[in-house]
């Protein structure tokens, strides 16, 4: 069964007195990628390693990403993604943060370590788990007299906000599945034409 994280999953174990900490969650793409990977420098700063891999919409190598982060080369990055791709999660980004506790675990051990501690954590995420859907990214921008009406559409609807900005009217970034897209598109034919522009990306 494909999947995904429906919320933000933590968890750590402590391996020969090192510290290895996971922060996953849903990243629709590689934007989102990029701030999963930031706030977990952000929340666990000094680091040694901050070690990470995600799976996008696709099942090409090109539609995923790994870093090994200074550790040595496919020990932690490969081990991770392999998890994520056999366990069938999609479009879902895992950091595996480890402060080093002084004892060398090996190629072998690490590599175990850091597959293991995303594993373990993964499978005790059955709250946080629901099926996965294929989804698109979308633009929606409306004018400031209707941003209310737009908020309580996107929020009564569930659906996922990437991002929200301001720059002379509201700009939302969504990810729609087919399904949620033409809700929407029925919700906003309430509003006038002229106050909105929904389009893909």
């Amino acid at each position: 069964m494909l999947k995904q994280l429906s919320g933000e999953l933590v968890g750590e174990q402590v391996i020969k007195k090192s510290r290895f900490i996971v922060l996953a969650r849903f990243c629709p793409d590689r934007a989102a990628l990029a701030e999963l990977r930031k706030d977990a420098e952000q929340r666990w700063p000094n680091a040694r390693h901050y070690c990470w891999a995600w799976t996008s919409a696709g099942t090409v190598p090109a539609d995923m990403a790994m870093s090994d982060d200074g550790e040595p080369k496919g020990t932690a990055g490969m081990p991770m993604l392999k998890v994520l791709e056999l366990g069938g999660w999609r479009q879902t980004g895992a950091v595996v943060i480890r402060y080093f506790g002084g004892i060398k675990l090996g190629t072998g051990g690490l590599a175990r370590a850091y597959a293991g501690t995303l594993q373990q954590m993964l499978e005790q995420a059955q709250a946080q788990t629901i099926p996965w859907v294929p989804r698109t990214n979308f633009s929606l921008i409306a004018d400031f007299s209707v941003q209310s009406s737009v908020q309580h559409m996107l929020q009564k609807l569930s659906i996922i906000i990437n991002e929200t900005r301001y720059s002379g009217r509201a700009i939302y970034q969504l990810s729609m599945s087919q399904e949620e897209q033409l809700a929407l598109e029925s919700e906003l034919k309430g509003l006038p034409w002229q106050s909105f522009v929904l389009k893909e990306q």
